[in-house]
């Protein structure tokens, strides 16, 4: 659409040259056109080059849910980006009970399907452990989830 319209004031300038002000009218015209229709784009573009967590991604729910998870005590450092267009990436530590680091794989499972309820696919979890004296209280609360999940 552009090349027609600049074909059509270029060839009005060359017959009636009162039409010369056309050109840099159009310019600008299209120049905003642009700006318009790539604004979007470009935010996307800002936000994957600034490594900025994503709008629909909340940091302190995915917090709460991987603290939630049994066996973890805690979860701290974590990070969420947006890798390419809909496709986002997170890193975090999570601090595991001494006694239940023997089921690190079924926690750090536990923690995939937590964030695959995000929509965050590329995950990296580095596992800290601590021991068993400081974490008697969520021991027990997942010792009762464990039973409950059994009985079901």
């Amino acid at each position: 659409m552009s090349h027609v319209t600049c074909c059509a004031v270029e060839t009005a300038c060359r017959y009636d040259p009162s039409w010369r002000l056309a050109d840099p009218i159009c310019t600008f015209i299209f120049c905003f056109l642009v700006m318009l229709t790539t604004t979007q784009l470009f935010k996307q573009c800002l936000m994957i080059i600034l490594e900025a967590t994503p709008p629909n991604i909340d940091p302190e729910l995915i917090l709460e849910q991987l603290n939630a998870v049994c066996g973890v005590l805690d979860t701290h450092d974590l990070h969420v980006w947006t890798l390419t267009p809909g496709k986002m990436a997170m890193t975090a530590h999570i601090l595991v009970s001494e006694s239940e680091w023997k089921d690190y794989d079924r926690i750090q499972l536990e923690c995939q399907q937590v964030l695959r309820g995000h929509k965050i696919y590329h995950v990296t979890i580095q596992p800290e452990k601590q021991s068993a004296s400081n974490s008697t209280t969520h021991l027990r609360a997942c010792q009762e989830h464990l039973q409950l999940a059994t009985i079901h």
